[in-house]
């Protein structure tokens, strides 16, 4: 069954996975798999991959902007190889701290309007585990939109009376 949304309902909210994944992607083209999930056939065709997710944040103060607490993890067959990758994606995500359009996949651009490295990084405990997983986590402060559908009244219009 597919996702099926009123069709006065136009989005709004940044997928802040997906613009961290397409800004890794333009840097890294398809040498490094930039995923949200890990790759289906990761354990039969292991390889460096980085791994988005966001694990939280909010919108500020009724404002049109979205603080996103976002994960970046790297992982890797090797202890050295996940730190030199997470190494890269925390210079990527310095840069970005004072602000950055990022050109996304559709054509358009999405502002990041700044970066805070908020814990990290650190290495996932693995004694039994052969793959080396490094994460990172982020306070991503993205502007949503500027035109907004006023859901106000589409939500008052669509309500009994």
């Amino acid at each position: 069954m597919s996702l099926s949304l009123p069709p006065w309902y136009q989005g709004g909210f940044v997928d802040i996975e997906e613009l961290i994944c397409d800004l890794f992607s333009w840097l890294l083209g398809s040498s490094i798999p930039v995923v949200t999930w890990l790759i289906e056939d990761y354990y039969e065709n292991p390889r460096p991959v980085i791994r988005v997710y966001r694990a939280g944040g909010s919108v500020v103060d009724g404002r049109p902007f979205d603080n996103a607490v976002v994960q970046i993890g790297v992982l890797s067959q090797s202890r050295k190889d996940s730190w030199e990758l997470i190494g890269f994606v925390r210079h990527v995500m310095a840069a970005c701290s004072g602000g950055l359009k990022v050109p996304r996949a559709n054509g358009t651009f999405t502002q990041i309007n700044s970066v805070e490295e908020w814990a990290g990084p650190v290495q996932a405990l693995d004694e039994y585990v052969d793959d080396k997983f490094v994460s990172v986590n982020y306070k991503i402060l993205v502007r949503e939109p500027r035109v907004s559908p006023d859901y106000y009244r589409q939500i008052i219009s669509n309500l009994p009376a």
